[in-house]
């Protein structure tokens, strides 16, 4: 009798200190490619759906990052059609780092193509197209194979 006991015991310990509790299990989220929305609005979630950017999300992080100085991470958001080479992504990284401080002042949406208005102080008024002040700018996006939000096009009118 005392085996038996010793083994209960034995195994119920084994069992609490194992975490042997009901587990919640969580259903998969759905992939970015299986929900449909209007990039323009943003898409409406459900309970489990994790929120996909909207166009104005895209051009926004661009410009906050060349903000914060994260100017890498800021070309690698360029697709490649605007930095198609080693070479460019360089020159795109010279450009951004000539932007000592960036504020977005508006946004404006025409299809994939964004009127942009920011308010900049540069290194160098002129060089690279920047001037101190307000500058605005035609920013363009476009998906890339993987279905990922691309900077197209940074123009300096439309």
């Amino acid at each position: 009798m005392k085996q038996i006991s010793l083994s209960f015991l034995i195994v119920f310990f084994a069992l609490v200190l194992s975490g042997c509790t009901k587990r919640e299990v969580l259903s998969p989220l759905p992939s970015a490619a299986s929900v449909a929305c209007d990039d323009e609005k943003g898409c409406p979630l459900s309970q489990n759906e994790v929120p996909l950017p909207t166009g104005e999300n895209v051009v926004r992080t661009f410009l906050e990052l060349i903000s914060g100085k994260k100017i890498p991470q800021a070309v690698e958001m360029l697709s490649a059609n605007a930095s198609p080479d080693e070479t460019t992504k360089q020159m795109w990284g010279v450009n951004f780092n000539s932007i000592k401080k960036l504020e977005i002042k508006s946004i404006e949406r025409s299809g994939n193509t964004f009127k942009v208005n920011l308010i900049l102080e540069v290194n160098n008024p002129g060089e690279y197209n920047w001037e101190n002040g307000e500058n605005l700018r035609w920013i363009s996006i476009v998906k890339n194979s993987s279905d990922i939000w691309k900077i197209d096009s940074i123009a300096t009118g439309p």
